[in-house]
């Protein structure tokens, strides 16, 4: 989970064998680049912009359904309960 990854000294060093460089360095740049409350799966915004754009760029062929999109998001909605 995102709290283990974050808390756990055990997490920096599996990242830094996985990545191979010191605990260190995977602290610094955790903290630096990739902080705990970005990876926050709470809220999700304009999402019709967002299947909208991905359509334009061509990520996908076309735009989403309800049941779609609800089922795109529903492991977000299962987090939060």
């Amino acid at each position: 989970s995102i709290d283990w990854a974050y808390a756990s000294p055990e997490a920096l060093e599996m990242y830094a064998k996985f990545a191979q460089v010191s605990p260190a360095v995977v602290a610094e740049l955790r903290g630096k680049y990739f902080p705990k409350a970005a990876l926050a799966l709470s809220r999700v915004g304009r999402i019709e912009a967002s299947i909208q754009e991905a359509v334009q760029a061509k990520r996908l062929d076309r735009p989403l359904t309800a049941e779609q999109t609800r089922d795109m998001l529903r492991p977000i909605a299962d987090l939060n309960r």
